[in-house]
């Protein structure tokens, strides 16, 4: 449960930004494990083509949940192709089940 702003603890620079399962210790780090419960997306076009290619790819995937789906295409040529900036959320500010913080200022 959120009692703050999220909103100063999210990348400016990013279109799509995931909370994470565990957090390697750079939010550009592609080995991060998301958590597809939490998302912040700016709407554009980079976001939309992406959400288009990762939920038409669910079908490629049955039986994966969104985010795993994700982890296998989160270093797909397209997305980086499209210009698409994502970003992974520290665990410290958006902690998981997996990975809790146990900062609770």
């Amino acid at each position: 449960m959120w009692f703050r702003d999220p909103f100063p603890r999210f990348h400016h620079d990013a279109d799509f930004q995931i909370a994470c399962h565990h957090f390697m210790g750079s939010s550009y780090d592609l080995e991060n494990r998301p958590n597809g419960e939490f998302n912040f997306v700016k709407s554009n076009i980079r976001s939309i083509e992406f959400y288009k290619l990762w939920y038409s790819l669910q079908e490629v995937y049955p039986g994966y949940y969104d985010q795993d789906v994700l982890n296998f295409i989160k270093v797909d040529p397209f997305i980086i192709d499209t210009g698409l900036k994502m970003r992974f959320l520290d665990t410290v500010n958006f902690g998981g089940l997996c990975e809790p913080s146990k900062n609770l200022n």
